[in-house]
């Protein structure tokens, strides 16, 4: 018994450990300037929405995040290469969310929150840096920290959800190793004679 709990405490710190490496390499990652996409491709978009997939694309962001589509427009016209690789991540975001609507509502209002934060606070900040008024970077830094502090709960919320999602998992497995234990003797039968009728004319 004490090698079973120790077993189960090993795989809940190792499933607790990878969820937040995972986290933590999550918020350090950035895409490299001009790195090709290699999941997705402007002749996959044309093969999936039509000849038109641009102005379908467009759409949706305008629909789903207005603040977006300036950024677009300008990236368009100095880094066109660029622009469609963003154009491609943005619409298999939108595709991502789509499906969480429908499975799990509530974590596609925290997701879809998140988002809008994270573009919200980049978006400050570049407002920030552009501004030459004293009181209007005063203004700026203190709706980044409003900003900031909704966008670190739901972070936060992130995390406590995956947590949660570890425990159960610990609990199945626990479950899974007592009855295992309880059925050692029947489970080492069932090997047995499948190893020793073992006969490959007989095999599918």
């Amino acid at each position: 018994m004490r090698n079973l709990n120790n077993m189960v405490r090993f795989l809940f710190v190792l499933l607790l450990a990878m969820s937040v490496n995972l986290y933590a390499q999550e918020g350090q990652k950035k895409e490299k300037p001009g790195r090709p996409d290699k999941n997705v491709s402007v002749e996959d978009m044309k093969r999936e929405l039509g000849d038109n997939w641009e102005n379908i694309v467009i759409s949706k962001i305008r629909e789903e995040d207005p603040e977006t589509i300036e950024q677009l427009e300008k990236k368009k016209e100095t880094n066109p290469s660029r622009y469609y690789e963003d154009l491609t991540k943005l619409w298999r975001q939108y595709k991502s969310l789509e499906k969480l609507k429908y499975e799990d509502p509530e974590r596609y209002k925290t997701e879809k929150r998140y988002r809008q934060l994270e573009q919200k606070s980049k978006q400050l900040a570049r407002d920030y840096r552009k501004s030459n008024s004293e009181d209007g970077k005063l203004k700026i830094q203190n709706e980044l920290k409003i900003c900031l502090t909704e966008l670190f709960d739901l972070r936060e919320k992130k995390r406590s959800d995956k947590v949660m999602e570890l425990e159960k998992e610990i609990e199945n497995l626990k479950a899974m190793l007592k009855y295992r234990k309880e059925k050692k003797d029947e489970i080492i039968e069932i090997r047995l004679n499948e190893m020793l009728t073992e006969d490959e004319r007989m095999k599918w």
